[in-house]
This record gives structure tokens, C-alpha cells and sequence, in this order.
């Protein structure tokens, strides 16, 4: 396992305004994947809302697919999950032979619910669509934007 946070791609690091980053690393073009054939069908709808996300970040490369259809497929998987813990609720009767409820158990939807999520937000995050991975994108100029709050605390202070 390596530790740390690992490297952006190229085009992640151009859009943070890395100039280190310059002339180092594969610099892919940008290119919109085609959908896997054996991607199942719920997964290619999610597949489309993403890559064109990703499409209009300019963050798409070809070897994107497998990543791509991770992403598409736990996130298809995470909805149906969701609908089922809706539909059944946290947690299930366990009853005894007269039908009688003696306790109760967590649904194991609950668990799939959240197991996916943890992959999906790891793989958001690898794409750059989470909002802290945007906040790493952010270049120097974009992150000293004017906020009203910040100027509102300066003149407290000043004025006090």
C-alpha cells in the first residue's frame, strides 16, 4: 500500500495552476470513453450523467473506462440499495414459529447502503467531484475571492 495522498493527473494539477507539475506525468488527451458492453444497464445511465460531468471538467481520458464503469456501477448499486433500505427500513422483525416479533436486526441493505457510498465517494474524490477535491483544485487567485463574511470580521476588529 503506498501512503500519502496520491499524485493528481495532469489535468487535475493544470486546473490547481501547478507549475511544477509542467512536462512531468503521461499527459493524456482529452477523450470520452466508450461505455463498457458489459456494464449493466442502471450502471450506463449513471455512466452518461458522469462522463458528461467529467467531459465539461476536461478531466476524461480513454483509460478512464475501467474507473469509469467502477464508479457508474457502485453508484447504481448505492441507489438500489437506498430504494431497499426506503422500502424495508433500518431494521428487520426477527420472529418467532407464532409469528410473534422477539427482536429486531439491522437491514442488511443498511451495510450494502453504506459500503457503497464509501466507494463511490472514494472514486468521486479520484475524479475530482467532490467538494474538497475541488478545494485542492483551486488555484491561488480563485481561493483569495472576496467573501463578505471575511470583510464583515475585518471591519468588527478594526472598528472595535
Amino acid at each position: 500500500m503506498i501512503n500519502g495522498r496520491p499524485p493528481k493527473p495532469n489535468a487535475l494539477a493544470a486546473l490547481a495552476g501547478d507549475r511544477r507539475r509542467k512536462g512531468k506525468g503521461l499527459d493524456l488527451p482529452n477523450a470520452m470513453p466508450a461505455v463498457p458492453e458489459w456494464l449493466p444497464d442502471d450502471a450506463k445511465a449513471e455512466w452518461a450523467g458522469i462522463t458528461h460531468t467529467l467531459s465539461a471538467m476536461r478531466v476524461l481520458a480513454d483509460v478512464d473506462a475501467i474507473a469509469l464503469a467502477q464508479l457508474a456501477d457502485y453508484l447504481a448499486k448505492w441507489k438500489k440499495a437506498a430504494e431497499q433500505v426506503a422500502r424495508l427500513g433500518l431494521v428487520l422483525p426477527i420472529r418467532d414459529a407464532g409469528g410473534t416479533v422477539v427482536s429486531f436486526r439491522r437491514n442488511p441493505y443498511v451495510t450494502m447502503h453504506l459500503e457503497y457510498g464509501l466507494m463511490v465517494q472514494r472514486l468521486l474524490a479520484q475524479f475530482g467531484m467532490t467538494p474538497s477535491a475541488r478545494a485542492r483544485l483551486m488555484n491561488g487567485e480563485a481561493q483569495a475571492t472576496d467573501n463578505i463574511f471575511s470583510r464583515i470580521a475585518s471591519v468588527q476588529v478594526g472598528g472595535s
